[in-house]
């Protein structure tokens, strides 16, 4: 007979919920077969979260992707060429890569093309940094304190739902097939 700590009461071994002839440890299960299925459970718990977080990466890019591909387009002439932002190079929409002026990790103004992405070179946006002050200097000129406006809204807190980033996936998918119907309308 087994005493439990600080009681006068024993415990004696059954037959428990588990198979085991043991004493009772939790859930009518004996201690091995109660932390191994508690260690379990909590390990395919914490699986279901990383897949929930990898999916929403998944659709980070996803979004990240149909946003680049939208303000390239959108700046494309009826050939198909675009100009850099910063250094006025023509080159074709696909060769071209969305320039953030507020860089990509302040969440709130990632996906905002109209206001924080413009279509870039590789070597402006990449050799460059973005070649920040031209990037300044011309969005000032396009729309005066907007340059002053996105570093106030840079220092807005955002994480963003799974859900708003499908919407925000959505949106711009219609965005460009529109941008596809007017292109093969002019041609």
């Amino acid at each position: 007979m087994k005493f439990r700590h600080n009681s006068t009461i024993g415990v004696k071994k059954r037959k428990l919920g588990c198979g085991c002839f043991d004493y009772a440890f939790s859930k009518n299960r004996c201690k091995m077969h109660a932390t191994a299925e508690d260690t379990q459970k909590r390990m395919e718990e914490a699986a279901e979260v990383l897949i929930k977080e990898e999916d929403l990466q998944d659709l980070i890019q996803e979004a990240d992707a149909i946003v680049s591909r939208y303000v390239r387009m959108r700046a494309s002439d009826k050939g198909g060429y675009c100009e850099c932002y910063t250094c006025k190079k023509s080159l074709p929409w696909k060769q071209m890569q969305a320039g953030h002026y507020i860089k990509r990790s302040h969440l709130f103004l990632r996906w905002d093309a109209d206001r924080n992405i413009r279509p870039q070179c590789e070597y402006c946006n990449c050799n460059k940094n973005g070649n920040l002050a031209i990037f300044a200097q011309t969005l000032e000129k396009e729309k005066p304190g907007l340059p002053e406006i996105l570093y106030e809204d840079a220092t807005i807190v955002y994480k963003p739902t799974r859900s708003e980033v499908k919407q925000i996936i959505l949106e711009y998918t219609g965005k460009v097939k529109f941008l596809l119907n007017e292109n093969t309308r002019n041609v």
